[in-house]
């Protein structure tokens, strides 16, 4: 609306995005407008931003759920009668798929000839692969979100897209890829939406393992100094802390070995297998990893009965 420019002129902005639906059915059930009275207030509302000398960038919500023809038919009128500088492309429902979205993004370049922004969201856990898509077909700005936290399943991780985006397409975003574990963290403590430890590029579990054969695998290969042998990138790239054991059910003879070994402390044969045994009991029965003070109450206990 022209009273929403009106306010942002006040706060010496260089620019707006201004939205409306792009699907005519979302214009008449969400507002109940026909859709010639959403274009006629987008075309006035981005003139009159325009004219006072404000960027626009022009967002259709909803923009996958629509005919290409309606779509078309309010993005061209502001296009010509209006003014955007830049089209955000809204998966506001998260229904399309990378393959659609490489396609929708490529038609809307061609017809406009302006920046194309994309903004998705997560519903079927695609947010990141549509955007890496829309990105590849010639988007020049995302949209994302610290953690992917936002409406329903969220929107686009900034962290697991710029992380793709230069490791896997070595496509460079500028963002400082070490402080991406902090600002994840300093985000969940003021939003108090915590991520699961398994969150892609800064879960606290990422580089933790209880595997016996990664423990294995990992005391070979930290030996031989090629830790990106069992990783994608080093813990460090990101902020993260350092790659870590734990002992539990899942636990195998190379763990306590491994365990034993950066305690400095020597086990034979018969202990390993005794400690193991009671590691997987007490894990199972405490539904969780082992302490480090469990662990050494359990070596001293079976050193004691060693010794008698």
């Amino acid at each position: 609306m022209k009273a929403d420019v009106d306010n942002a002129l006040k706060l010496d902005v260089d620019g707006l995005i201004m939205e409306i639906p792009g699907s005519d059915h979302l214009i008449r059930a969400g507002y109940g407008w026909n859709p010639a009275k959403a274009i006629d207030l987008s075309v006035e509302a981005t003139s009159y931003a325009h004219s006072h000398g404000l960027k626009v960038t022009f967002f259709t919500i909803d923009s996958t759920r629509t005919p290409f023809r309606a779509f078309w038919k309010l993005v061209g009128t502001v296009a010509k009668e209006g003014h955007m500088d830049a089209l955000a492309i809204a998966d506001t429902f998260g229904v399309i798929n990378p393959e659609a979205t490489s396609y929708l993004v490529k038609k809307v370049l061609q017809v406009t000839r302006k920046p194309v922004e994309i903004h998705a969201h997560n519903d079927f856990g695609l947010a990141v692969a549509n955007t890496i898509a829309a990105v590849l077909a010639g988007a020049s700005t995302v949209h994302v979100t610290v953690n992917g936290i936002g409406e329903r399943s969220g929107n686009t991780s900034l962290e697991e897209t710029v992380m793709a985006l230069r490791l896997l397409y070595g496509i460079e975003t500028k963002v400082r890829l070490n402080k991406l574990r902090s600002l994840s963290l300093l985000v969940q403590e003021l939003s108090q939406v915590r991520m699961p430890p398994q969150k892609p590029i800064v879960g606290d579990a990422i580089f933790t393992f209880e595997s016996g054969i990664i423990a294995g695998w990992w005391r070979r290969v930290e030996k031989l100094g090629i830790p990106l042998e069992m990783y994608p990138f080093l813990p460090d790239l990101v902020g993260h802390d350092p790659v870590k054991m734990v002992l539990g059910k899942k636990s195998g003879k190379d763990s306590i070995s491994y365990y034993a070994e950066r305690k400095r402390i020597t086990l034979d044969e018969p202990t390993v297998n005794e400690l193991l045994t009671k590691v997987k009991e007490k894990a199972i029965q405490e539904k969780r990893a082992l302490r480090d003070s469990e662990l050494m109450e359990l070596i001293e206990t079976s050193k004691r009965g060693e010794a008698s």
